[in-house]
């Protein structure tokens, strides 16, 4: 099975995000700057714009309304509740 193009951007995108080592897991690793915060957050954004990407491209092939509408079996109806006691639930 071969992944799209979205799905190849997703493994790219996790790709270089940086993981600590085991023994330095915890702590912020030693040289961590600024840029590095700012590396891992850019690589973020990639990774969700790619997941909304696909997403997005699946609800089209689907055939699937963006905008969801309120169908007229899913309005809300009259319904009668009968109160119950406490006893009526088995717990005295």
């Amino acid at each position: 099975m071969s992944l799209g193009p979205s799905g190849a951007a997703m493994l790219e995108a996790i790709s270089k995000i940086r993981r600590p080592s085991p023994a330095t897991s915890g702590s912020q690793p030693i040289g961590s700057t600024l840029a590095d915060h700012d590396t891992i957050t850019e690589t973020l954004q990639k990774f969700f714009n790619a997941v909304m990407d696909r997403f997005v491209a699946e609800q089209q092939a689907a055939g699937a309304d963006p905008v969801v509408t309120e169908s007229e079996n899913t309005r809300s109806r009259d319904v009668e509740l009968e109160p119950i006691r406490l006893s009526d639930c088995g717990s005295n």
